[in-house]
């Protein structure tokens, strides 16, 4: 008797960890940037980049593609289920792509390009008081 209630215990605990594939919403439109980060050269604060953006969606529909860094869409598709777009720029924080419905104008899934800036060099300023092949203690 312990052992089938054990049994019931373990499926009913498998049955709650596993997600229910009917509640997860599946996004109709899928965003890829290439590269999704890029990094400025030491001693420079901006980064030079040609963004490719792709789009994928399930249905036709009129999309159009902007960024929270320009005022005005860089590009507008209409009955498509796919578009590219180039983007060439210089900037100096993270940048979200958004792919949006044109009718309404809702956002329907967004990409961040990210900024990453290298530190500049530091010389040392500080001599060793001691050679780096020495094995004596310090």
């Amino acid at each position: 008797m312990k052992i089938i209630l054990v049994f019931i215990l373990f499926i009913t605990l498998i049955a709650q960890a596993q997600p229910d594939a009917s509640n997860k919403l599946i996004n109709p439109v899928t965003l890829t940037i290439k590269p999704h980060i890029c990094v400025a050269p030491r001693g420079e604060s901006s980064c030079i980049s040609t963004i490719d953006v792709s789009w994928e969606s399930l249905y036709i529909g009129d999309f159009c593609l902007d960024t929270d860094v320009t005022s005005d869409k860089l590009a507008c598709w209409q009955s498509k289920k796919k578009g590219y777009y180039q983007h060439k720029l210089i900037f100096d924080k993270n940048i979200t792509y958004f792919i949006k419905d044109s009718l309404s104008n809702q956002e329907i899934v967004s990409a961040i390009m990210k900024f990453r800036s290298l530190k500049p060099n530091r010389k040392l300023n500080k001599r060793r008081n001691r050679f780096p092949w020495s094995l004596g203690s310090p």
